[in-house]
Parts: structure tokens; C-alpha cells; sequence
């Protein structure tokens, strides 16, 4: 049996298939996993007054929330939520899945919220509990998730797929406004002096202040809308391609320069 050889054509195909399709799988294994992150600012909460006593607190106390949620397939390792600096108290966890796989510790030392692993799914809510001067200092934790800073792109793909209509109206209404942009854009092109046809036109019409041409169906042209036209018969017959009266009145459309 005798092989045939191969097209250069066909084997040049093939290897950018091969390229193309590695840069894809390398893309999809490098995209960043989804977390439904929450933060809530400082809050003053109704706290009776027996129990600010009782904690020596003369003053209201504040409450902070940081929530993280595992909307991906993959597990997350070694989460790290950084406190801006020490609180008077200790966070508390509500946690939503496996207390032995969340695995959460509070290092008062580093002021640090450690999570071992956070397995699809599975979410965690960090109450941090602040007095009314902490509350006025306090910013937004830093989370790190294995070594790496919660980013922006890990927060959409969160929203994404934790709240898929919400992002299909937001990614619509988006759409919507860029192509109100451009077709914005489009008319003023076509309407300004970047456009060449405008640029001819306005420059085959110097000359010619106050004339507005306007085009009109042949049932409505006769000698007294004629007679309206300014520059004389033969620059109306010039504007409208014809030689004689008799070809004007055959047009199906004719364009009459008037005066404003």
C-alpha cells in the first residue's frame, strides 16, 4: 500500500489546530476560581444597654461582616482574612458546611482569620465585633486565598455564577450602552466634516449661502415650486443631472435648492 503525503497546506492547519487548542485548555486551567465574597461596613447594632454594662461599653457597638463562599468546583486552600489591626473582641464564625473541613482560627497576634480549606459549596460568614472608635478606623479586611489576593476577576466569576440573571441584565444593559455610544458616534461621523462625502458636498456648495436642498416626489413638482429654486434653471438642472426642463419632469425625485 502506498501512503500519500500530506498537503503543507493541510499540515499547517492541523499544527495551529493543535496550538490553538493547547493555548484554549491553558487559559480555562489558569482561570482563577469563583468566590461569592460579602463585606459590610461597620453597623451599629441594638445592643441593650444591661448588656454594653456588662461588657463595659458605654457607647454603641459596631458589627462587620466578611463573607466568603465557594461557588467553584475546585477546593480552596489556605484562606487568609487580614484584619486592619486588632479589635477588642474576637470574631465569631458562622459556618456553613463541614466545621472539620472549614477549619477556622482567629491569630489575635497577627489579627488574622485562618481558614484551612473551603470546599465547594461550602461558605463562611466572619462576624468582627468593633467598639465606636475601632468602627471609625476600621477598612476593609484583605482576603488571600492561597497566596494569592482576592481579585476582582475571582469576584465576577463569584457573581457570575452565584447570581447568573443579575449578571446577564448588567452585561445587557452594558451592551445596550456601548452600542448607543457608537451609534452616537456614527451619526456625528456621518454628520461632521471628518466624513469625506460631507466634506464634498459642503465644498461643491461654496458658494451657494442659504440654499437647502430638499428632494421632492414627481406627483409634487410643477413651474411654481420650480420657480422657488434659487441659482436660476441651470444650476437646477446641473444639481439634478438632467439637460433639459422636459427630463426634470420625468425624475422620479427632484432636488429644489430654496432659500432658508
Amino acid at each position: 500500500m502506498r501512503l500519500l503525503p500530506i498537503p503543507i497546506s493541510e499540515h499547517r492547519e492541523a499544527i495551529l489546530i493543535v496550538e490553538s487548542s493547547a493555548a484554549l485548555l491553558e487559559i480555562l486551567t489558569k482561570t482563577p476560581a469563583g468566590i461569592d465574597y460579602f463585606y459590610m461596613p461597620p453597623a451599629p447594632q441594638w445592643v441593650p444597654d444591661v448588656a454594653l454594662k456588662k461588657a463595659y461599653q458605654n457607647n454603641e457597638l459596631f458589627l462587620s461582616i466578611v463573607g466568603l463562599n465557594n461557588v467553584s468546583s475546585k477546593v480552596l486552600q489556605s484562606l487568609r482574612i487580614k484584619l486592619p489591626f486588632k479589635p477588642i473582641y474576637e470574631p465569631s464564625f458562622d459556618i456553613h458546611g463541614t466545621v472539620e473541613s472549614i477549619n477556622a482560627t482567629y491569630d489575635a497576634d497577627k489579627s488574622e482569620i485562618a481558614i484551612q480549606q473551603l470546599d465547594p459549596g461550602e461558605k463562611i460568614y466572619v462576624a468582627i465585633f468593633l467598639s465606636g472608635r475601632e468602627a471609625e478606623h476600621f477598612t476593609e479586611p484583605k482576603v488571600i486565598v492561597s497566596d494569592r489576593l482576592l481579585s476582582r476577576s475571582m469576584r465576577a466569576i463569584g457573581f457570575m455564577r452565584r447570581r447568573p440573571r443579575e449578571f446577564l441584565l448588567m452585561a445587557a444593559a452594558l451592551l445596550a450602552l456601548v452600542a448607543a455610544v457608537f451609534f452616537a458616534l456614527f451619526l456625528a461621523y456621518n454628520n461632521s466634516q471628518l466624513n469625506p462625502k460631507v466634506r464634498a458636498v459642503d465644498q461643491a456648495m461654496q458658494g451657494y449661502v442659504g440654499c437647502v436642498p430638499t428632494a421632492y416626489s414627481q406627483s409634487k413638482v410643477n413651474d411654481a415650486l420650480l420657480a422657488q429654486s434659487m441659482f436660476g434653471e441651470k444650476f437646477l438642472l446641473s444639481i439634478n443631472h438632467v439637460k433639459t426642463r422636459e427630463q426634470l419632469f420625468k425624475k422620479k425625485y427632484v432636488v429644489i435648492c430654496k432659500a432658508h
